[in-house]
């Protein structure tokens, strides 16, 4: 684990907003799927990420990676 960080709501809110933004500059059926991802598993992840739990970890607790590539 890495150091926990503090992410208040106006950080959260950037970061959420950020990620629609890229996601954006996808073609459109990948920027559907990515919105959909934030939309899904954003809060979980900023929330752990600033729990300090490296991606890895993250990636096993939400069930997205293959035990394989952990």
């Amino acid at each position: 684990m890495n150091k926990p960080i503090s992410i208040n709501d106006d950080i959260r809110e950037l970061i959420t907003k950020v990620a629609h933004s890229a996601c954006n500059y996808f073609p459109q059926i990948v920027a559907t799927e990515c919105n959909y991802f934030e939309n899904k598993y954003g809060d979980s992840i900023i929330n752990l990420l600033s729990e300090g739990v490296n991606s890895k970890e993250i990636c096993a607790r939400l069930g997205l990676c293959k035990q394989s590539i952990l």
